[in-house]
């Protein structure tokens, strides 16, 4: 009993690590964001995406909040989903496979996603 137990404690750590990454993917995808819509930013080279979106509608700490929170609910559900459920259904199984069918989940996840939310209509 107290080998599972650690395992589960190893686990939850794992899963704690994975939702700290998403998390700060997702504020360097803010930060980026914030880059390309503000001109202010004056960063050479880039073609500012201000001509669709109008400035003075985006809110940085708005867009920072949803972000965060997007990715600690992503982090969470996708790492327990990863951990608890990956690790062990695909162990036995070659590693061609695994990334197939892991491959086809996450396309299958975006496409949902990219059904349901009318900002995402630009994706295709």
């Amino acid at each position: 009993m107290r080998i599972k137990s650690i395992k589960f404690q190893i686990n939850l750590k794992r899963l704690f690590n994975l939702t700290i990454a998403w998390v700060f993917a997702g504020f360097f995808f803010t930060i980026i964001e914030f880059l390309l819509v503000n001109p202010a930013a004056k960063i050479p080279n880039i073609k500012y995406l201000t001509s669709d979106i109008h400035i003075s509608s985006y809110d940085f700490w708005r867009s920072v909040s949803t972000t965060m929170l997007g990715a600690v609910i992503a982090g969470l559900s996708i790492g327990a989903f990863e951990i608890f459920y990956f690790q062990d259904r695909f162990r036995k199984k070659s590693f061609g496979y695994t990334v197939f069918i892991k491959n086809l989940i996450a396309y299958g996840e975006f496409g949902f996603a990219s059904q349901t939310n009318p900002e995402m209509e630009w994706i295709g």
